[in-house]
């Protein structure tokens, strides 16, 4: 038996086709097996592959055009015979089983869908034909199509005129010839260059497509005449709907058969229809087509195997050529373009929201095989794309209309500048005609966003956009990461690429260079440190995006330095570390005297690095990829090194070879170790206060009890999210994590707003879209922890989670099964009251303009001040999710088991005391003497970032802020 190997597609919009063998299978009592020689590639082929237009079982073989020798007929065929030369329409892009696709060495073949061809018909000509004759055949044929007589060798004129739209495509080719076979006169349309073409396969009547009067010259010229109807052979924008309006506008059958899907709504009297190829199969049309004429047309030359074949090479290695050659030679409008090139940079997916014009990029995008999430509002769309680029490593892509769709994304870009985040935003714009005329949404966002962004930039024309697109794209991801900014014309969205083969396309960015450090600053640092005598490590957020974990471990574990996490920084080395000292923040700062900063800077979060938190006499060595930050506030540039943290922290390795910091020299870790047992001891009795209503400690410390039951921190399967004043800086200290980029929150710029967006950004990176909540889907994002999906949890105050609350809707219309627990106390930082009726009495004060407000010892509401009891679970509820209350640990408990469970989304409205008032400062504004006004499993819980307020001077129960 001989072998056979076959191009598969593997799986759903997998690129390239993989050749490998596949069965030889012997033909059934009515086929035929083809040795094929050779195989022709239509943009159906493409639309399998890439767009996934067909339910195919994979492994799956595809392709429709095969022409070839006979190796073997059934027992019930007679009109084939072994050795004949054939062309045949295969069934691979109908769902057939694998022996009937295409491309493959060997095929299985329907007699009726077979023709026999005559020797003086190479095969590499013969192969155009079939499928294109099938489409041609049903949509001029079929009783539910246009229904004309059928063609015959000795056809008469019978008055009747046809019009076939796109006349030198393929199908339009054979359309034309099988309309004048049939007794019609053919009117079509083509280019100018291919009029002559279009005339010799018997059209009498050619108009220009490009002509803005097309509809109008045709009308003309058929005023009167009996019109048979119209075949739209073109698929691609525009054509059907041309086709629509030039049969409105004649008389006769306002019929139109299409390779197109037809609009929606089509003029008075005009009726469309889609053409299906593979209705063909099993009927008295294939058998009249490939056995009563096709044959003996091309015999007798009557019939001419059209269009002209340009071949790609040779063997099953070359097909997947042939259909990328099909893609950059249809033609493109600027939308096609602009999601191409992010496809071919290897975007996967796209986060925004839509309107006119930029709906057509996401539809493209989602074409290529991109997922589009839409959001409800674009500030959580830009939060969710500048995260999703942190998570993954490359830059998040967000996309938005013109005008106040790009004033609602600058907080994604202010977020993603701040954090050093890689973040594209693509934005629609009014017609560049119309700029200064008012047009609608009409925003000159260039100048606007050119201060903000890396990179702003509007593509002049289309094939300037797959540059355009590359060099923003690199721009955000290479260096320091940060936004860029990409304006895209209304018009140059819709507009259409006349010459698409010779457009360029983008290509793979490499990843961002890592630069080392010089030598002889690495031997100053390095012998800075084997001379401190309290060294400490800090350990940002840029180290957990550089990747650079297991150095910093590395280091870490030889030399015995203990480190300090920024916020986000935590779990780039195991919270549960020895060497951790968060638990004795405040006695860090205050007695280091060098202090290596890898991926953290000397901002407000580490207070410029000045005393009197810090040790005046400190020494700062920041490690960072931007040469700008260094140097900056306490930092020393003669010290500072310039270059990628995971390059560096092994040549400093190395530099500081087998010394090891001996704790004895100094009472330092003495200090931090007493610090710790206090401060520990101080969180563990927060924790286990069961005064009602529930403290953000109990609450929160309720939660992480329950999910750690679930999940230990070493697997690394939950994602945290927090954002609040109360709710994040209790909680940061509250949940410990042993692996990088698994806790998220506000940041830099102390955002609130960007907890929903970062969520949803967590559970794409890490889990993909349309998996079942117990397994694993494509995840985008490096793993770490145990391999399968994450848990996204949101730990949010009532008030942030106000900012993009409606982005639950979200998160379930993609099958999201996030937790998210809302901490409810009534209040921005603080409530006003423990009790409805309290808190009644001073809503109805204020309305009724009563004195002051209940911080004053007023009777009103505070500005601070949210709506008492409020709802929050009710959210889930209205998407079909899961909603909750608690009140009590034990209820926490219990939601928390209930939500975990749950494969939808959950909202668990976890209810605490209003906390004690009084007055509200920033933590960095505290003095010394404040700094420890309160203790935590961090030293100075309201202090020990200085990123949220805190109550000034109150302790206990509220106070920390």
């Amino acid at each position: 038996m001989p072998s056979n190997s076959a191009a598969w597609l593997v799986g759903k919009q997998v690129h390239p086709l993989e050749i490998k063998s596949a069965p030889y299978t012997s033909p059934g009592e009515n086929e035929i097996l083809l040795k094929n020689a050779a195989w022709a590639i239509n943009p159906a082929d493409w639309a399998v592959q890439s767009l996934a237009i067909m339910p195919l079982e994979y492994p799956a073989i595809i392709g429709a055009d095969i022409a070839g020798e006979v190796v073997e007929v059934g027992n019930a065929v007679t009109r084939f015979k072994k050795g004949d030369r054939v062309l045949a329409f295969a069934l691979g892009l109908g769902g057939q089983p694998q022996s009937e696709g295409a491309f493959q060495e060997y095929t299985i073949a329907q007699p009726e869908m077979a023709s026999l061809i005559p020797d003086s018909l190479p095969f590499d000509r013969a192969v155009v034909l079939p499928l294109c004759v099938a489409t041609a055949a049903i949509g001029l044929y079929q009783e539910t199509q246009l229904n004309l007589q059928h063609p015959s060798l000795d056809s008469k004129p019978n008055g009747d005129i046809i019009l076939v739209w796109g006349g030198a495509s393929s199908v339009g080719s054979n359309a034309i010839q099988l309309a004048v076979a049939s007794g019609y006169q053919v009117v079509t349309t083509a280019s100018s260059k291919n009029f002559d073409y279009v005339k010799k396969l018997g059209a009498s009547l050619v108009f220009d497509y490009n002509s803005p009067s097309v509809i109008d010259d045709i009308a003309a010229a058929l005023e009167g005449k009996q019109f048979a109807g119209v075949l739209d052979a073109v698929n691609h924008n525009g054509a059907v709907e041309k086709a629509v309006e030039a049969a409105s506008r004649l008389q006769g059958n306002k019929f139109v058969a299409t390779v197109r899907n037809p609009p929606e709504n089509l003029p008075s009297g005009v009726t469309a229809k889609f053409i299906y190829s593979f209705n063909i199969r099993g009927t008295e049309l294939g058998k009249l087509i490939y056995e009563d004429y096709l044959p003996q047309a091309l015999a007798q030359g009557k019939f001419v195997a059209a269009p002209d074949p340009h071949i790609v090479g040779k063997g099953l290695g070359s097909l997947q050529a042939g259909i990328d050659m099909i893609n950059a030679m249809a033609p493109s409008t600027g939308a096609q373009i602009i999601a191409r090139s992010l496809r071919d940079l290897g975007v996967a997916v796209i986060f925004g929201i839509v309107g006119i014009p930029v709906v057509d990029i996401a539809e493209e995008a989602i074409n290529l095989g991109i997922k589009f999430i839409g959001f409800r509002n674009e500030q959580a769309a830009g939060y969710a794309a500048s995260a999703y680029g942190y998570l993954t490593g490359k830059p998040g892509v967000c996309l938005v209309v013109g005008g106040p769709g790009v004033l609602h994304a600058i907080p994604g870009i202010g977020n993603s500048s701040v954090n050093a985040f890689p973040f594209l935003l693509l934005a629609g714009s009014s017609e560049t005609h119309l700029t200064f005329k008012g047009a609608f949404q009409e925003l000159d966002a260039i100048s606007f966003l050119n201060p903000h962004t890396k990179l702003a930039v509007r593509p002049a024309t289309l094939d300037a956009i797959p540059d355009a697109v590359q060099n923003a794209y690199r721009t955000a991801w290479y260096g320091r990461p940060g936004p860029s900014f990409i304006d895209l014309p209304a018009d140059l969205i819709q507009g259409t690429d006349p010459t698409p083969a010779g457009l360029k396309r983008a290509s793979i960015v490499p990843s961002p260079p890592k630069p080392s450090a010089e030598e002889t600053t690495l031997f100053k640092v390095a012998q800075l440190l084997k001379t401190a005598k309290s060294p400490l490590i800090v350990i940002g957020k840029g180290a957990a995006y550089a990747r650079a974990s297991d150095s910093i471990n590395f280091l870490v574990t030889q030399c015995q330095i203990p480190f300090l996490p920024t916020p986000m920084g935590k779990g780039v080395l195991s919270d549960s570390h020895p060497l951790n000292a968060a638990s004795a923040r405040s006695t860090a700062l205050r007695e280091a005297d060098v202090v290596l900063l890898l991926g953290a800077r000397l901002n407000w979060i580490l207070h410029f690095g000045s005393p009197p938190k810090w040790n005046p006499s400190a020494k700062f060595i920041p490690i960072d990829i931007s040469a700008e930050e260094l140097g900056k506030n306490a930092a020393d540039p003669a010290l500072a090194i310039h270059g990628d943290i995971a390059t560096v922290i092994p040549q400093l390795q190395a530099h500081l070879s087998t010394w090891r910091y001996k704790p004895e020299c100094s009472p330092y870790t003495a200090h931090l170790l007493t610090a710790k047992i206090k401060n520990v001891a101080t969180a563990a009795e927060k924790a286990a206060d069961t005064t009602l209503p529930m403290t953000h400690s109990s609450a929160l410390s309720a939660i992480e009890r329950t999910l750690h039951s679930l999940s230990s921190p070493d697997d690394g399967r939950i994602v945290y999210v927090s954002e609040g004043a109360n709710t994040m800086d209790i909680s940061r200290s509250i949940f410990p994590v042993s692996y990088p980029r698994l806790r998220l929150d506000a940041g830099t710029h102390a955002t609130m707003g960007v907890g929903m967006g970062y969520a949803i950004a967590a559970h794409i990176a890490y889990n993909g879209i349309g998996a079942t909540p117990g397994e694993a889907s494509v995840s985008y994002a490096e793993t770490v922890g145990k391999p399968g999906r994450k848990k996204i949890v949101c730990l949010e105050g009532d008030s942030a989670f106000g900012f993009s609350g409606m982005e639950v809707e979200t998160m379930a219309r993609y099958g999201m099964d996030v937790m998210i627990f809302i901490v409810n106390n009534a209040g921005v930082y603080h409530g006003d009251a423990d009790d409805e009726n309290t808190w009644k009495e001073l809503q109805n004060a204020t309305l009724g303009n009563g004195n002051g407000n209940a911080e004053k010892g007023g009777k009103g509401l505070r500005s601070t001040s949210l709506s008492f009891g409020t709802q929050y679970e009710k959210m889930a509820d209205m998407v079909g999710g899961l909603g909750l209350v608690a009140s009590t640990p034990e209820e926490v408990e219990k939601a928390t088991r209930k939500g975990w469970d749950s494969d939808k989304l959950c909202v668990v409205n976890v209810m605490v005391g209003k906390g004690e008032g009084g007055k509200l400062e920033f933590g960095w504004q505290a003095n010394a003497s404040k700094a420890t006004s309160a203790g935590g499993r961090e030293e100075g819980q309201g202090q020990r970032d200085g990123e949220e307020m805190r109550e000034k001077g109150k302790g206990g129960r509220g106070s920390k802020l």
